[in-house]
């Protein structure tokens, strides 16, 4: 996957699975939130995500939100394991949890 942006609608509990090259070059991971089809504002809204490595454990990275995309860059040596990684968003506004999504990426 190449820097294709990925949608989460908040109103849907469908899930896929997002796939990764496994030592691909550094990676940006992208998500837009949608709340009923409908592209959510992230104005004012923090963001960090979650990934549980199987033998590293639980990474948290600060992502940036340009636009209304969440935006996290993978280094390379993130992405040579051979797994399936769960991670979750966390959104946060006035300094409070909003939301989370949780899925999984296949590397």
């Amino acid at each position: 996957m190449k820097n294709n942006i990925i949608t989460i609608d908040i109103e849907e509990s469908i899930l896929e699975v997002f796939k990764y090259k496994q030592y691909e070059k550094d990676e940006t991971l992208q998500f837009q939130i949608l709340k009923n089809k409908e592209i959510a504002s992230l104005n004012g809204y923090k963001a960090e995500i979650f990934l549980k490595f199987p033998k590293n454990g639980v990474k948290s990275f600060v992502c940036e939100i340009e636009e209304n995309i969440i935006k996290v860059l993978l280094k390379k040596d993130e992405l040579i394991k051979n797994k399936k990684i769960p991670f979750e968003i966390v959104l946060t506004g006035n300094e409070q949890i909003v939301t989370t999504f949780r899925n999984f990426l296949i590397i």
